[in-house]
């Protein structure tokens, strides 16, 4: 007979996550990977039990924290105009190019004036004539030798000539053809000595001090979001520098096709952008001093939940326990903890995935596990 041992395997596994690199600030908010502390209770190698998992841990602190939406579009000018002639004529003189930066009134083109001073020459002559007629009939009426539907219709008569001769006076006024608004021509489609028709577009003036920018957000991004919120507006042409601007207006309906709606971001100063230039858009939603926070590599899932693994100590060592927690506000390194956790805490930010409750856990220092230690 012969008699066979059996084979022992002995496997050890060490729980390892991806990291995430700490943002702006992480500084502040206790995110450094914690090493073992000589003042915490520590067992001595051998007598730590071979099933506990090696993790890393953060402490949780208060610090600040600021959340925020980014999204990108097009910025347009608010006041944009296209002007077109009014009345039908030659243009005799030319006073603007694209480029031209034009105040409220100033006189863009003049057409020939001829035809319309002697219209308004006749339908002046027409008035004089009419009126003249009317004083006649009055002076009659009052003799009892005209009708009074005469006389009613002789005061027609003047009526009508008035507002002829109101309209010619007007048709010389619009040939010469002026800036509705302040702004810079960014379009001319007319030449000197060209023939132009009424509703004919001549120019088109925008404003540069005034823009806007439309953006489209996620539907699950709008409670956060309020007129009067703060942004900031950045173009990758441009550098350095963001421009100051705010949330003007939001769309009070989703778009069931993108699940989105359009949030209008005002420009407050402008600098060197321009109509048109395509630029991001960073809106604040949230902003907090004193929230307390956890770095977001901290957090496991538990169906439709969120958790996070709290390290506890005793008198032998250190065991981990799956905590329930309320997330608020974030950023894309940091998250604040609205519930679950107190200040102090310490959470595995690397480990976890071999995690249960109760499970005995020794901790380690991000760089012995090839952890670049967070700031």
């Amino acid at each position: 007979m012969s008699r066979k041992l059996p084979a022992l395997i002995i496997l050890f596994a060490v729980a390892t996550s991806p990291t995430v690199g700490c943002g702006p600030t992480s500084a502040d908010a206790g995110s450094t990977a914690e090493p073992v502390s000589d003042t915490v209770p520590s067992a001595a190698p051998g007598d730590l039990p071979e099933e506990a998992v090696p993790v890393v841990v953060a402490r949780v602190a208060p610090g600040p924290v600021t959340s925020w939406i980014i999204a990108s579009g097009n910025l347009e000018a608010i006041e944009l105009v296209e002007v077109l002639a009014k009345v039908p004529g030659q243009v005799e003189t030319l006073r603007v190019e694209e480029g031209t930066r034009v105040q409220q009134g100033d006189v863009l083109v003049e057409l020939d004036p001829n035809e319309y001073r002697l219209a308004a020459a006749r339908a002046e002559a027409e008035l004089n004539k009419k009126k003249a007629d009317m004083a006649r009939y009055e002076r009659m009426l009052g003799e009892g030798v005209l009708a009074q539907v005469d006389y009613d219709q002789a005061v027609y008569d003047v009526r009508q000539s008035e507002l002829a001769h109101e309209q010619a006076l007007l048709d010389l006024t619009e040939a010469t053809v002026r800036a509705p608004i302040s702004g810079v021509i960014s379009s001319r489609a007319v030449h000197r000595g060209a023939r132009v028709a009424a509703h004919q577009a001549l120019f088109t003036i925008v404003n540069p001090d005034s823009l806007w920018v439309h953006v489209r957000v996620p539907e699950a991004d709008l409670p956060g979001l309020a007129a009067g919120q703060p942004a900031e507006v950045t173009s990758d042409v441009l550098s350095p520098g963001s421009f100051a601007a705010q949330v003007d207006r939001i769309a009070p309906v989703v778009d069931p096709q993108s699940g989105t709606a359009k949030v209008t971001v005002l420009m407050s100063s402008v600098a060197d952008l321009r109509p048109g230039m395509f630029v991001n858009v960073r809106i604040t939603t949230a902003q907090r001093d004193d929230a307390l926070l956890i770095p977001k590599r901290a957090i496991v899932y538990a169906g439709d939940s969120t958790a996070v693994y709290r390290v506890d100590a005793d008198g032998s060592g250190y065991s981990a326990v799956q905590v329930a927690v309320r997330l608020g506000a974030g950023d894309a390194e940091l998250v604040e903890v609205v519930t679950g956790l107190e200040p102090g805490d310490r959470v595995v930010v690397l480990g976890q995935d071999a995690l249960r409750t109760g499970m005995p856990v020794k901790l380690v220092t991000g760089e012995s596990v090839g952890l670049a230690a967070g700031r």
